[in-house]
């Protein structure tokens, strides 16, 4: 038996939740990632570093899996998806400078 249109709807928007969430994450993980930089521990800073990156890799594949019907949303998490990208590459030039 094919699942209802409202189960298959209330699945995409708990698929949102979590790819908004996975976003949160990331920014969290680059701002431990600087304050470990300050303190010179590179192979953590590297870790949270890669698992930031990793998480925008995946947003981005589970904002193009959510249906076509939910634009307005594709495009919000697009927004988010995209300031994330910006913070990966900021945060990215500080732990530079702060390495020498």
């Amino acid at each position: 038996m094919a699942p209802e249109l409202g189960q298959l709807r209330r699945v995409d928007r708990l698929c949102m939740t979590f790819l908004e969430t996975d976003i949160q994450v990331a920014l969290t993980s680059l701002r431990l990632a600087a304050a470990e930089s300050s303190i010179g521990n590179v192979a953590r800073v590297s870790e949270l570093f890669d698992r930031a990156a990793l998480e925008y890799k995946s947003v981005l594949k589970g904002i193009e899996d959510l249906p076509v019907e939910m634009d307005l949303e594709r495009a919000e998490l697009r927004e988010q998806a995209q300031r994330l990208l910006e913070a990966i590459h900021v945060t990215e030039r500080q732990i530079q400078v702060l390495a020498g």
